[in-house]
């Protein structure tokens, strides 16, 4: 797929995040697999905090959210809350639907009764696959409470720092396009040159 190609669908992506919840995580989900956040960002992070003013942690949340209820659709008639969604995200999909479909039976199936059942599914799995599982979940805790931290910022550092980005992403935008991209490069290092020699001590 060319840039131009590339830089459409990346466009058209974002138009549906911008217009919903469920079409936004699905969207999320293919410009993250599709690496398509690259055109303007040089990392997930950095895109997610820019474009979308929420931690890569927090997106990721919402597309665990947007992958358990495509696990369990068709289980029962209520999707799950995304607190529900993490409590069953270390089982498989099988074991998603029918955790799911056991906690609905039970009544209102809160996030610690879903817990309880997704324990005793992984209980049911063979030692190696259950470490894994944990490694995993604890790997991803520590991804998420890192995020939350970073994303918090110092203020003015915090402020520079997406000032920085933001230049990145311009002068990835402007590549190719003749003198006008040209001069506005040049533009862009006077202005680089500027912030760089700000000092926050």
């Amino acid at each position: 797929m060319s840039t131009p190609e590339k830089r459409a669908k990346l466009y058209a992506l974002e138009e549906k995040i911008e217009q919903g919840v469920t079409s936004a995580v699905k969207a999320l989900a293919e410009i993250k697999r599709t690496k398509l956040y690259e055109l303007t960002h040089e990392t997930w992070e950095e895109y997610c905090r820019e474009r979308w003013g929420k931690s890569a942690g927090r997106l990721r949340q919402l597309l665990v959210l947007e992958k358990v209820r495509r696990n369990v659709a068709g289980a029962t008639y209520v999707a799950p809350t995304d607190l529900q969604a993490r409590a069953m995200q270390a089982l498989s999909p099988e074991a998603q639907r029918e955790a799911w479909r056991a906690a609905n039976e039970a009544g209102k199936p809160t996030a610690d009764r879903i817990k309880e059942i997704a324990d005793k599914a992984l209980a049911s799995l063979d030692p190696k696959e259950q470490v894994r599982r944990i490694k995993e979940n604890e790997t991803r805790m520590r991804e998420q409470e890192a995020a939350r931290i970073v994303s918090g910022g110092d203020g003015a550092r915090d402020r520079l720092d997406r000032i920085r980005s933001l230049s990145r992403r311009l002068r990835k935008l402007t590549e190719g396009l003749g003198p006008e991209g040209e001069f506005a490069l040049a533009k862009l290092a006077e202005f680089d040159a500027a912030i760089a020699s700000v000092d926050l001590c």
